[in-house]
C-alpha cells in the first residue's frame, strides 16, 4: 500500500519533466525550418535595357543606346532593401556637323549609388538612391561650344520604379523597371533613362 502512494506521489512529477522542452532540441528544430519569407538575406538584380540621355551644359544631345544595371540588396524587413549599386549607360552618337567627322562614336555614363527599394506590394516597387558620377564623351560639344573628348566626375542621385512580373523559382523573379539618374559635374548636368528587363536573386 505504501508502495502504491508513493508511486501515486510520484506521477506528477513524471508528467511535468515529460512537458518541459529540452531548449537545445528546441533549437535544433528551428534551424532546420525554412523561412517563407519572400525576401531575405542578400538579394542580386541584374537589369539591360535601352536607354537615352540628355545633358545641359555639355553634350546637349538626346542620345540613345543600351542601359545596365548591378545591384546588391540587404533585406532589412519584408518591405525594405538596402541597396548599392553600379550602373552604366553607353550611348552612340556621331559628332557635330562642324567636326566635320561622320564616324559614330560612343559616351559613357557610371554612376555607384547607395540607397534604399520600398515594396509597396508584394510586386511593385519604388526606390531612391544618391552616390557618384562619371562621365566619358567622344567627340562632344563641351561648354565652351568646342568640339572634343570629355571627362567629368561628380555626384549623382538615381530613381527606380518596377515591378515583379514572374516568379522562376522560389528565389528568382522577372520584372521591369525603370531607372533615370541626374549626375551633376562643374560641367553641367547629364540625364539617364532606361527601361529594363530585370532578374533578381533572392
Amino acid at each position: 500500500m505504501k508502495r502504491a502512494a508513493a508511486l501515486l506521489a510520484l506521477l506528477p512529477q513524471v508528467a511535468h519533466a515529460e512537458d518541459r522542452v529540452d531548449p537545445a532540441a528546441e533549437r535544433a528544430a528551428e534551424a532546420n525550418l525554412e523561412s517563407q519569407a519572400r525576401r531575405r538575406g542578400i538579394r542580386v538584380q541584374f537589369a539591360v535595357g535601352g536607354a537615352m540621355t540628355f545633358g545641359r551644359g555639355y553634350d546637349e544631345t538626346i542620345e540613345q543606346g543600351v542601359g545596365t544595371s548591378l545591384r546588391l540588396g540587404s533585406v532589412a524587413t519584408e518591405r525594405l532593401v538596402f541597396t548599392i549599386e553600379a550602373s552604366n549607360f553607353t550611348l552612340l552618337h556621331r559628332p557635330a556637323a562642324m567636326d566635320g567627322a561622320s564616324k559614330t562614336h560612343k559616351n559613357l555614363v557610371n554612376n555607384v549609388l547607395v540607397g534604399a527599394q520600398y515594396y509597396v506590394n508584394p510586386a511593385l516597387w519604388v526606390r531612391g538612391a544618391v552616390g557618384a558620377n562619371s562621365y566619358i564623351g567622344e567627340r562632344v560639344v563641351r561648354g565652351d561650344g568646342t568640339v572634343g573628348d570629355l571627362r567629368t566626375a561628380g555626384v549623382a542621385a538615381g530613381f527606380g520604379l518596377g515591378l515583379d512580373v514572374l516568379r522562376l523559382r522560389r528565389n528568382i523573379l522577372l520584372g521591369f523597371e525603370v531607372l533615370s539618374t541626374l549626375g551633376f559635374s562643374r560641367e553641367g548636368q547629364i540625364s539617364s533613362s532606361s527601361f529594363m528587363l530585370d532578374v533578381s536573386i533572392d
